[in-house]
């Protein structure tokens, strides 16, 4: 009982940071990391929160690997739910603290963006390592990968490329512009992954040591951009 609050207690926290992360990026302008683009497109179309298009987006996110595996969908993934609810009350509970962050140099957005790469990276390998229940977009694409027969890394790419698709589409048809997908988009594609390693590398067994899991048994998943 003990080990599993300190697994939960590790993975909010990861979840804290990775919220952190993207409201960082969000306002550095220059564009946000796949899964979250979506999200922003239809806060910018709609004025509601981002944390509140991110929670619809993840239910259509959840609701869609039920609709794909059917009778062979574990029902443990239904708690993606609840942390896709708690991941966007952070969202729209952070998103204030910048509100008084406009970084018009683009050097200073680029501070910004890379900055949020980090912590972001971190939030996720908090995340991996507490290994309790996927995000709803690493959820998808963890059933392309089963449905295609392909690697999780590949299903990854096409999971992430079909959100940009989706997002560059709706803000041309509804705003004539391309919002949120930008230089970000692609630095957090190729970093995010890679930065979140060499965290799991450092932490990955005192975590595992503090949460009494052994590393044999519990494996690392793939994390949300």
């Amino acid at each position: 009982m003990i080990s599993k609050m300190k697994m939960i207690t590790v993975y909010i926290i990861g979840l804290f940071f990775y919220s952190l992360g993207v409201c960082m990026m969000t306002k550095a302008m220059l564009g946000i990391s796949p899964i979250t683009s979506v999200a922003y497109v239809f806060t910018m179309i709609t004025m509601a929160s981002l944390g509140t298009c991110m929670f619809v987006l993840n239910i259509i996110l959840v609701a869609l690997q039920v609709f794909w595996m059917g009778k062979e969908f574990d029902k443990k993934q239904l708690l993606q739910i609840a942390v896709s609810l708690i991941f966007s009350i952070f969202i729209d509970t952070l998103m204030p603290w910048f509100s008084s962050v406009n970084p018009s140099i683009f050097l200073w957005k680029m501070a910004l963006l890379l900055g949020s790469c980090g912590v972001m990276a971190f939030g996720i390998s908090l995340i991996v390592i507490a290994d309790i229940v996927m995000l709803p977009g690493d959820g998808v694409a963890k059933t392309i990968a089963y449905k295609l027969k392909k690697e999780f890394g590949t299903a990854k790419v096409i999971n992430d490329c079909t959100m940009v698709t989706i997002t560059v589409l709706i803000s041309l048809l509804f705003l004539r512009r391309i919002e949120g997908v930008q230089i970000g988009t692609v630095l957090a594609a190729i970093f995010l992954g890679n930065i979140a390693k060499v965290y799991m590398k450092y932490l990955r067994r005192p975590l595992e040591k503090f949460m009494g899991i052994d590393a044999e048994l519990y494996g690392i998943q793939g994390n949300e951009s």
